[in-house]
């Protein structure tokens, strides 16, 4: 049921110098005023001038602008002068909520189409972790594409993030693009990781590391063989990138407590 809450000053119809009058009730209309005693009657606890809520019934009412008429009723059963205002009925937002997402590889197609995920329990906007499966494993940069529907049958436009694949062919430890071998130890990881090559870079070299949301969360440069990177982050995976000239490898790394 919907309802909306309304805050109005009341006040006695007139001045009664030989007794007080209290305030005992507001009539409220919407859109149709039908006179005095006929609109929905709210009991209030009885007092002089004040200001009061009242909670205004809204079910069944149209999407736009009404017309919300009021009044108050004294201890003499004197009504006061009507006044109104203009209120607005929207969409119900706390129903409107992200429900699904779908997942497209270098392009996005038609509404529908791409790889479906449900959400687990549907949520109003936020931040949320998806998980979708990604089997096209080939080397090199590669767009993804996703965007979400609502309980109301809506989509989002759709967001992007490119990332770089790198192709691992030796088990033993990265080998970096420039021709430098170099390890990441140890992995997974507590407080520190340590990034040593196996001679100092000869080209500019730094690191970045970044969640699983595509955020960076540490960027350093390397000047030497042997760099050391502290985790003072969540536990949880990561992804080291490690960029010398215009080369770029990519490492996962979990931290654990």
């Amino acid at each position: 049921m919907k309802r909306i809450f309304f805050a109005a000053a009341l006040g006695l119809a007139g001045f009664c110098p030989v007794s007080a009058q209290n305030i005992t009730a507001v009539e409220y209309a919407i859109d149709t005023d039908n006179g005095f005693g006929n609109g929905t009657i709210v009991n209030l606890t009885p007092v002089r001038d004040s200001t009061f809520n009242f909670e205004v019934n809204t079910a069944g009412l149209s999407k736009g602008y009404h017309t919300l008429y009021f009044r108050t009723l004294d201890s003499d059963g004197t009504w006061s002068h009507t006044s109104y205002r203009i209120i607005e009925i929207l969409d119900d937002i706390a129903l409107n909520m992200v429900e699904s997402a779908e997942f497209f590889n270098n392009q996005p197609g038609d509404f529908g189409t791409g790889i479906y995920k449900a959400m687990p329990t549907p949520a109003v906007d936020g931040s949320f972790v998806i998980n979708f499966p990604y089997t096209e494993v080939v080397a090199g940069d590669v767009t993804l594409f996703m965007r979400v529907k609502d309980t109301k049958g809506q989509w989002s436009f759709p967001a992007s993030k490119t990332f770089t694949i790198v192709k691992r062919n030796d088990p033993s430890g990265i080998q970096d693009p420039a021709g430098n071998r170099f390890s990441i130890y140890p992995n997974p990881a507590v407080n520190e990781l340590t990034i040593e090559f196996k001679e100092q870079p000869k080209e500019r070299t730094g690191m970045v590391l970044v969640d699983i949301t595509g955020r960076t969360v540490a960027a350093q440069s390397i000047h030497s063989a042997r760099t050391t990177l502290q985790l003072n982050y969540p536990p949880g995976n990561y992804f080291l990138k490690i960029r010398s000239g215009d080369n770029e490898v990519v490492q996962k790394i979990t931290i654990v407590r």
